[in-house]
């Protein structure tokens, strides 16, 4: 943009940004604690400089994953599917014979994900490696954005802690198969005792 040019300040900008999206990082816990550190510094940087511009939100997509880019990760998911798979739907949880890679194409396995006890719903379909994750059709962040603005009520980009489960009362999750397949499956946030967990239980 031509209102930052021939600043110092916005040639610092720059050259972190490249840095953050060019050099590649070791894959082990100090290095990306220090990726994690540098992208803070440098949001933080923009945030003083530059506070009443566009400039935060435009770098903060470039080096940020979604705020609400979420998706439900389903236990023991490659076994659930073997010993289930038409829980979801017909064949959602069939798999290529000898490998971990599902049968039908993600638009062949999408259902009606029904909140409990609000009755919201939205379309969602089972996806990644070994069937592991429930995420939203069209976006993950349709999924996110419900769960974290709506259900639990976090500020912008505010961990999901397990002491805020726990204040919730929240340690699991209930899936439900509904009798009529066409309202799809039904989701409910739970307590579960772990000295007296439920016969159905899934654990990681």
């Amino acid at each position: 943009h031509t209102k930052y040019h021939n600043s110092n300040d916005f040639n610092k900008v720059i050259t972190e940004l490249s840095k953050l999206l060019l050099e590649k990082i070791a894959n082990n816990k100090n290095a990306l604690s220090k990726r994690r550190k540098d992208r803070e510094s440098l949001l933080s940087f923009i945030k003083e400089k530059y506070p009443y511009t566009d400039l935060y939100e435009d770098i903060e997509k470039l080096v940020c994953r979604s705020a609400t880019e979420v998706y439900i990760p389903i236990p023991n998911s490659f076994k659930f599917h073997r010993n289930n798979p038409h829980f979801f739907g017909e064949n959602f949880g069939t798999f290529k014979e000898g490998t971990n890679q599902l049968v039908l194409n993600p638009e062949d396995r999408v259902f009606n994900l029904e909140f409990i006890p609000s009755g919201n719903i939205i379309q969602a379909y089972i996806n990644q490696d070994n069937g592991k994750a429930i995420q939203s059709k069209d976006s993950q962040d349709i999924l996110g954005g419900w769960l974290l603005y709506n259900v639990f009520q976090l500020k912008y980009r505010e961990l999901l802690t397990y002491r805020k489960l726990n204040d919730l009362g929240i340690n699991g999750i209930r899936l439900v198969k509904f009798a009529d397949s066409n309202r799809g499956i039904g989701l409910e946030f739970i307590w579960i005792d772990p000295e007296n967990p439920p016969k159905d239980f899934i654990g990681t």
